[in-house]
């Protein structure tokens, strides 16, 4: 039943205001209560969403009948989240489903099965921002002038899509190199200028380049793609006019990665093999950040040590490494002529 009530302010000299009147529902139930858990959500399309909902119906209501959920897109429409909305209290939405740079809207509704009539409904707002670009390049570092030169930049990504899917993206390559006190154009070991093709790999023939002497060429790669900012990165290579040992690290195919980072558990056991394999070689590994002397002695956390052609980390036993992101490089280091792969 509605009751509507008027309130009028009378002071002490008798003047009155105007009449407000207002209107209140009595409702023969109590009010049952709604949660969301977040109350609202800012994400990205490369994490899930997940949402719980919590009902609470009085008491007084003297039943102890079935609550049902419902769940609804409001704005936003998208058959691709439709799918996922069940009659549950909670909400998964996988990675990946929810449009980048688009707003949600979602309603909850709950009721007692008993008596759909005591019902309540709470919004839930979903904002997907936008991922920019990330521009990775594989290679160089230092080389022989007698060996092809090669450098990717294929592990660069459009961060809003699968790492499996074409990521559509346009590189554009340059090489700079100092020149005095400036930086200068490459040039070929002829002379040319140095021209570099739009892909996301470039492959030079042994000898398109000279020696670099004191200072590396710089390899410069743009990424870019339409609706997006470009993003770039650089690596540097040394070209000697001497041999120097290739070195390459293999890593189980069965840990997992992203982005090309190696994720471990601190009580698993890490297998990586090196490559170099030439007479006289000596292969060695290191670690950074450098661990304490005491726990790099440790012959169960690291049964073969640093000198070997495998590295071993071993957290089986309970002690494992510090929880931290590590680098592991390994050397090849033949009769003084070392090379490195990380």
């Amino acid at each position: 039943e509605t009751f509507e009530i008027a309130v009028r302010a009378v002071d002490f000299f008798g003047l009155s205001s105007d009449v407000v009147f207002f209107q209140v529902l009595k409702s023969s139930h109590p009010v049952p209560k709604l949660w969301l858990s977040p109350p609202s959500i800012h994400t990205f399309t490369s994490q899930p969403v997940f949402v719980n909902a919590m009902a609470d119906f009085s008491d007084c209501l003297g039943s102890t009948s079935t609550i049902i959920f419902h769940w609804r897109q409001v704005s936003g429409i998208d058959n691709n989240v439709t799918k996922y909305l069940t009659n549950t209290s909670q909400l998964v939405i996988p990675k990946y489903t929810l449009s980048p740079g688009k707003n949600y809207v979602l309603a909850l509704s709950v009721w007692l099965k008993s008596d759909p009539s005591i019902r309540v409904e709470r919004l839930l707002t979903v904002s997907v921002d936008v991922h920019g670009l990330q521009a990775k390049v594989a290679g160089g570092g230092n080389l022989a002038t007698f060996k092809a030169l090669e450098m990717s930049a294929r592990l660069s990504r459009d961060l809003d899509l699968p790492e499996d899917d074409p990521q559509g993206l346009l590189f554009t390559w340059t090489c700079s190199f100092l020149d005095g006190n400036f930086m200068s154009k490459c040039f070929t070991a002829n002379g040319s200028i140095l021209m570099l093709p739009n892909q996301s790999d470039i492959s030079l023939p042994a000898g398109t380049l000279a020696a670099s002497g004191r200072d590396p060429y710089w390899f410069n790669v743009t990424v870019s793609k339409p609706g997006k900012s470009s993003v770039q990165v650089h690596n540097y290579v040394f070209l000697r006019d001497f041999f120097l040992p290739e070195v390459q690290i293999t890593v189980p195919q069965d840990i997992p990665s992203q982005d090309g980072i190696f994720y471990i558990n601190k009580n698993s056991r890490l297998v990586l093999e090196s490559s170099c394999d030439y007479p006289n070689s000596i292969s060695f590994w290191t670690l950074e950040p450098q661990l304490e002397a005491v726990m790099m002695a440790n012959t169960d956390l690291f049964p073969l040590g640093f000198q070997s052609k495998y590295f071993v980390v071993d957290g089986s036993g309970g002690i494992g490494l510090p929880a931290y992101s590590y680098s592991i490089t390994s050397h090849c280091d033949m009769n003084g002529t070392v090379n490195t792969a990380a």
